[in-house]
């Protein structure tokens, strides 16, 4: 209200979306998950769709997309049924959007999906519930068959084997929902893991940060801005840019430094180094990110001092075979 009110944003779903998954550092992942559950109507169902619509499920099955919605690192999904079902019922038109008319999406419809994904949670949450009491009674648990018969009949795909797959992903790993703090900083529950799962962890992460990219990308279709310091006509927000450099800077940096390890490097592949830590740097300065600029720098630096180094090695190959 305090940005609608002083110009900073409009207040339509579209701007309302675009300024959570923006700015989504600045609030934690509950407030964020409750906010996007309350209300019921057009404006209400519009933010939901435009702030869910970037996640894409593509090429996905119906439980791996609903993991990835669930999990995702922008929000937490509320513990309110009314909210749940708001924010079920918006994934499911995503799902349906992405995928409809593909073997990823074999139902007939949104209801079904809908459906579906409400049966999966009842069950995430029913096979791995604490047990209650002083006595820490152990409460049954939804068996296979329970599930499966509940389900069996609603839709023709929900064929048996795929019920069945269903229950068995679910008993064996629970959808494990986000925390509720900021997004920034967050390292999740395994953050001083042992170094078995190390190299399965940091392929995990990589894995997160390409995808939050994609999404990103996928995103700024819904504007376009102007860069006001250079007069360029963009898709591309100040913003959004910052937002991907910030979360694929890394990856550039240490594939160049790999390369910088090796004793030679081909005269083509040297250039295409400088000119992307050239690139990364007036981007590092364009948005204002120091850290950044200082690691790129560096690379340049070891890049011009490994230049020198070969020309004078080459000159002093050429006064020897002059001698």
């Amino acid at each position: 209200n305090k940005h609608f009110s002083k110009g900073f944003l409009n207040d339509t779903p579209r701007d309302t979306a675009t300024f959570l998954r923006m700015y989504n550092k600045h609030f934690s992942k509950v407030e964020i998950g409750d906010f996007l559950g309350s209300g019921d109507g057009e404006y209400w169902d519009a933010v939901r769709l435009y702030f869910c619509s970037v996640i894409s499920f593509r090429g996905m099955d119906i439980l791996q997309a609903l993991r990835h919605f669930l999990t995702s690192p922008l929000f937490r999904c509320p513990g309110e049924a009314q909210k749940i079902d708001r924010l079920i019922s918006t994934f499911s038109r995503c799902f349906w959007n992405d995928n409809h008319g593909t073997k990823a999406c074999p139902y007939s419809g949104v209801d079904t999906i809908y459906i579906l994904c409400f049966a999966v949670i009842m069950l995430n949450t029913d096979l791995h519930k604490a047990s209650v009491g002083k006595t820490k009674k152990k409460v049954k648990k939804m068996t296979r068959d329970e599930f499966t018969k509940n389900l069996r009949g609603v839709d023709p795909s929900f064929d048996l084997k795929m019920l069945e797959s269903i229950y068995a992903s679910i008993q064996k790993e629970q959808i494990q929902m986000p925390t509720g703090g900021p997004s920034e900083g967050e390292v999740g529950a395994d953050g001083g893991g042992d170094d078995e799962g190390s190299e399965a962890a940091f392929k995990a992460s990589v894995n997160r940060a390409v995808c939050n990219v994609q999404e990103l990308l996928r995103s700024v279709s819904l504007y376009r801005h102007t860069f006001l310091r250079l007069g360029i006509d963009t898709l591309v927000s100040v913003d959004m840019a910052a937002a991907m450099f910030r979360t694929v800077w890394w990856m550039v940096h240490a594939t160049i430094n790999s390369l910088l390890e090796k004793p030679r490097i081909k005269t083509e592949m040297a250039i295409q180094c400088l000119g992307i830590v050239q690139n990364a740097i007036s981007t590092a300065i364009f948005i204002g990110a120091q850290q950044e600029r200082m690691a790129f720098a560096a690379q340049l630096l070891r890049l011009i001092n490994r230049a020198k180094g070969a020309r004078a090695a080459r000159g002093d190959a050429g006064e020897a075979s002059g001698d």
